[in-house]
């Protein structure tokens, strides 16, 4: 048994280390895989802290083995993001992908994702998206017409997320099971928390500094 994660740990906070720390509770003998983003996040932006930083903090709280997502691969809407990652965790023997939930199971998970890949969602989804709805919006409305209880729920980040993984998989027809830890509170930044502060004045007053230009000799 072996356990891939997606992850940005940009930074670290106590929400993973609560998913390590479970995870190591049911599976103690189970690898821990990560497939981490580098220099650049899901969102298109820099990551706060390096990605030899944010790796380390994986490690210490319980990750055997860190793998940088290719960017090409991170950049991209969040669909393809899952699956790059997905893919790139199934082929360094992961059987398990785990990851947190608000409020979805995997098996309700399952159900929605394999309605996903019915030619009448995509059908719907294609209509939803023609009428300006963003991505979330049109899966969550196409979502509706089949199962309306679950269209609510992936309305928040995490559930979306998880479904997207388990969609992925289904897509590729990959071997792998799932694992779902309960995540539905806020968790604070416990390792960086400082740094990110200061990073952020800086780029706000970086907004105002005057670049000179070069002077020719």
């Amino acid at each position: 048994m072996y356990i891939g994660i997606t992850a940005e740990w940009n930074p670290f906070h106590s929400g993973h280390a609560h998913m390590l720390r479970s995870l190591k509770n049911l599976f103690p003998d189970a690898p821990i895989i990560s497939a981490m983003s580098g220099s650049f996040v899901q969102r298109g932006e820099p990551a706060i802290f390096d990605k030899w930083t944010r790796a380390k903090w994986a490690l210490m709280f319980g990750v055997d083995a860190v793998i940088e997502l290719p960017v090409l691969c991170v950049l991209q809407s969040a669909d393809k993001f899952a699956a790059s990652s997905v893919s790139l965790l199934h082929n360094m023997g992961c059987t398990h992908i785990a990851f947190g939930a608000e409020s979805l199971n995997s098996d309700t998970l399952y159900n929605a994702a394999q309605w996903s890949l019915q030619p009448d969602f995509n059908l719907y989804f294609h209509q939803f998206l023609g009428k300006g709805l963003s991505y979330a919006s049109a899966v969550t409305k196409s979502m509706e017409i089949r199962y309306p209880e679950i269209s609510r729920e992936l309305t928040r980040p995490n559930n979306l997320l998880g479904f997207l993984y388990v969609q992925a998989a289904l897509k590729q027809n990959l071997p792998l099971s799932f694992i779902v830890i309960e995540r539905n509170t806020h968790y604070p930044a416990i390792i960086g928390s400082k740094q990110m502060t200061v990073v952020k004045i800086n780029r706000f007053f970086s907004c105002f500094m005057v670049v000179r230009p070069f002077q020719i000799l």
